[in-house]
């Protein structure tokens, strides 16, 4: 009797792209599958590490969701709303630009005043001004004096 469905329950069937046995791939399988969560459980434990440590870093860390009031009429209200920003509104960072672009407009052919007044702009002090734009003592002094003439006017003494 050689029937083919006894052929293939006596022989170890193979795929035919592949040429591994089915108990082969089902091994291999099962490896993946425990190295994948070997994997994973170590990608949680780091990620729990992580959340831990910003916690004890930061005593009092809400999410916003978790203080969040209602009203009587069921508005959402959060007390985070009203708390100042460190940063200055945005209206008075454009007009500071708008600001800064109209006095380096007044030196347009003059370019150490202008790296003067961007290194002004930008809160560097005489050293660094120097130093970052190559600007020698007199070069700086000079353009420092036609800085003050021309925005301020001469001194009347």
């Amino acid at each position: 009797m050689n029937s083919p469905i006894l052929v293939r329950a006596r022989g170890t069937p193979r795929r035919p792209d592949s040429g591994f046995s089915l108990v082969e791939m089902m091994v291999t399988i099962i490896i993946l599958g425990v190295v994948m969560s070997v994997l994973i459980t170590i990608l949680m434990g780091a990620m729990r590490s992580i959340a831990s440590s910003f916690k004890r870093r930061f005593d009092d860390v809400f999410l916003e969701s978790e203080v969040l009031v209602c009203d009587v009429e069921g508005h959402e209200a959060s007390p985070l709303d009203n708390v100042p920003s460190n940063e200055p509104p945005a209206d008075q960072g454009l007009i500071q630009m708008d600001e800064e672009r109209r006095i380096t407009g007044l030196f347009a052919n003059d370019l150490d005043a202008i790296l003067v007044l961007r290194g002004i702009f930008d809160g560097a002090k005489r050293g660094e001004i120097m130093q970052k734009y190559g600007l020698i003592e007199k070069q700086y002094t000079a353009a420092v004096k036609r800085i003050r003439l021309k925005l301020f006017g001469r001194k009347k003494t």
